[in-house]
């Protein structure tokens, strides 16, 4: 079977599948309608040091994507933030929405003053998950113990991943199994990689 040719991905099989995305979307407005919805807005920082935020519709029936945007020449500043979830809220339907729900870094809680003063009947909520994982960041940066353990659990899994015999070594004691590695934007991995060297401390 002949593959399709690069202008067909990139043209017109592309635009076919937006179409299809597209209506798959709004295929839900009407429960958005029925049900109401909230705005979720999910601040990521990729590897390549872009700042993104995707923008999710979350109702009875479940999460739906509705779009993501490269905010990084913006995202520090509130009145663009509150620019971005206000097309949103357009797209959505004011009438529609409950909450919209954020990151709870300074930024966003301004954004949230301005929002919310520009759409009364809404509400703003801090994102629990990014509580939290700010209060973890906090324990593993200000308590000197807990610090200086976590700073070696990290260098020991970096040591063992950066030496080919050492990880081999590892890996046929373990059975395959991999060592947690510490992500640099969830400050609780950094727990589960002091878990992960805890529970393997024989082998290591």
């Amino acid at each position: 079977m002949p593959a399709p040719s690069y202008h067909n991905i990139r043209v017109t099989l592309m635009k076919k599948r937006l179409e299809d995305t597209q209506k798959f979307v709004d295929s839900f407005r009407p429960h958005w309608e029925e049900y109401r919805c909230s705005i979720i807005s999910d601040f990521w920082t990729d590897g390549k040091g872009r700042c993104l935020i995707k923008f999710l519709v979350n109702f009875p029936f479940g999460t739906v994507f509705l779009k993501s945007i490269d905010a990084s020449e913006h995202v520090k500043n509130a009145q663009s933030i509150v620019e971005m979830i206000n097309e949103v809220i357009k797209d959505v339907g004011e009438e529609n929405i409950v909450q919209f729900i954020t990151d709870n870094g300074s930024n966003f809680k301004a954004a949230a003053k301005i929002l919310e003063e520009q759409h009364p009947k809404l509400f703003w909520t801090p994102c629990a998950a990014h509580c939290v994982n700010l209060m973890i960041g906090d324990i593993g940066e200000k308590i000197p113990k807990i610090k200086a353990a976590l700073t070696d659990a990290r260098e020991i899994v970096v040591y063992i991943y950066n030496h080919g015999r050492t990880l081999n070594l590892m890996r046929k004691l373990r059975k395959n199994k991999e060592l947690h590695r510490s992500c640099v934007t969830r400050f609780a991995t950094q727990f589960y990689t002091i878990q992960s060297i805890y529970e393997n401390r024989h082998h290591i």
